[in-house]
């Protein structure tokens, strides 16, 4: 990113760039004297949200020791889910791809944001999840198949390299109405 002058920058912006791409400081200090120095300061620091983090690879042990410490006291949490993936968005012309970041738990639900969006062009609940499966179909980064999520309200085409995990995590949460019944 490059430094910008914007009178009508808020601080809810800078927010939301600090939690999805996030910030990294490298700073050594000396505090001198009269030429004689007095205070060193050497700070490395990262400021991002969790998912940026985790992205990146940071924080991935305290992560692993908090999911690890709720599985033995018996939750039954899902594994949260985050990667890359293409929205094939619906417009009056025709369908177009956008690029963005999709991220799945148990209590949020799933959600797909581009970059350059402040706020999730999809999102869903858990329970507003009807059906997921995977078609045929090409994307803009390749693969020979499609996610496709369903709800009451729509139905979504999303690409990306690991359509068949994601539709794996999402299945396990899904209801999947079959022959009048319904299962979970």
């Amino acid at each position: 990113m490059q430094p910008t002058r914007d009178q009508k920058a808020t601080l809810g912006a800078l927010v939301d760039v600090l939690l999805d791409k996030g910030v990294y400081l490298n700073l050594d200090l000396i505090i001198t004297v009269a030429d004689v120095p007095l205070i060193g300061v050497n700070l490395r620091a990262t400021i991002a949200g969790m998912e940026t983090m985790l992205r990146y690879g940071l924080m991935t042990e305290w992560d692993d020791r908090v999911r690890a410490e709720a599985r033995r006291d018996g939750s039954h949490a899902a594994e949260p889910f985050a990667g890359e993936l293409w929205l094939l968005e619906p417009r009056a012309s025709a369908p177009v791809w956008r690029e963005g970041a999709a991220a799945y738990d148990h209590r949020d639900g799933f959600a797909w944001k581009a970059a350059q969006d402040s706020r999730p062009a999809v999102r869903l609940r858990p329970d507003e999840i009807t059906g997921v499966r995977t078609e045929e179909g090409r994307g803009p980064a390749g693969g020979a198949e499609l996610l496709v999520i369903e709800s009451p309200d729509a139905t979504v085409r999303l690409a990306g390299d690991r359509v068949r995990e994601w539709a794996a995590v999402l299945h396990g949460t899904s209801r999947e109405v079959r022959d009048g019944a319904e299962r979970r």
